[in-house]
């Protein structure tokens, strides 16, 4: 009620705005006169079963052009994930070389997620780590470093989480997270990419998995709203993942078939 005495309501009369059952907003009319008449109290009002009907339309049109105008926002939404995926299969049937291909994921990702950052780490099952594979958007020293490391089971608990669960798991920002983690990984990519101050974000681990199988690890740092699925680009990432693991199997897959016939 202050609020709309702030705004200038004087008499408001609040409209639910519904298609389907489902409750899209609310309306809010001011029934000072001409239309409302007071009462003895100077409080109640009668509002007129003409002006209440033409109010309702309204209400109801308003809603159908709400849902009209989601409707084509998840439209362009699915547009441009279909689009985006199809971008990535192109270019993973264009190259041949596994390192190429996961050096164009970590490029392209950031592009087509809106994320600043994209590291990719292939598990080896000799060695029974992940090695660093690629990474984009970090400093040059960081990146380097990534690639000659192997990190083994308990020495990053994110990695850890997504290989024992072959699902997303999130990393929250913040200055407790850091000091209790991550190991040298997560502290040494915080510490060399852009740091968001207010922003709500954490730092994402996706599988790289086919058939329930992890052959890798993707990190990125997205908002908190991605890392719980309420985000359309989470089918783009997942879309992109599976689209790397491919890649992977299918070297691995090529490795063997050359061994065989040596």
């Amino acid at each position: 009620a202050k609020l709309l005495a702030e705004l200038g309501f004087q008499r408001a009369v609040l409209l639910p705005l519904v298609s389907h059952s489902e409750l899209l907003g609310v309306m809010v009319v001011d029934t000072a006169d001409p239309v409302a008449s007071e009462g003895s109290t100077g409080v109640s009002q009668t509002l007129s079963d003409e002006w209440l009907a033409i109010v309702q339309g309204i209400g109801y049109q308003t809603a159908s052009a709400v849902v009209s105008i989601r409707l084509r926002e998840a439209q362009q939404q699915e547009a441009y994930v279909t689009a985006a995926l199809l971008q990535v299969a192109q270019m993973v049937v264009s190259l041949t070389d596994l390192s190429e291909i996961l050096s164009a994921v970590a490029r392209l990702t950031p592009l087509l997620v809106g994320v600043d950052w994209c590291v990719l780490l292939v598990w080896d099952d000799g060695e029974g780590a992940f090695a660093g594979a690629s990474a984009y958007g970090l400093h040059r020293d960081v990146t380097d470093w990534l690639r000659e490391r192997r990190f083994s089971p308990g020495e990053s608990p994110l990695l850890d989480r997504v290989r024992e669960s072959g699902g997303r798991a999130a990393l929250t920002n913040g200055v407790a997270v850091r000091e209790s983690d991550e190991s040298e990984l997560l502290r040494r990519i915080r510490a060399n990419s852009r740091d968001r101050e207010g922003d709500d974000r954490v730092v994402l681990g996706v599988p790289l998995a086919v058939k329930g199988e992890v052959l890798g690890a993707m990190l990125i740092e997205a908002e908190d709203k991605v890392s719980r699925g309420q985000d359309k680009r989470v089918d783009i990432i997942t879309g992109i993942a599976h689209q790397t693991a491919l890649a992977i199997q299918n070297d691995r897959l090529q490795q063997e078939m050359a061994k065989n016939q040596n």
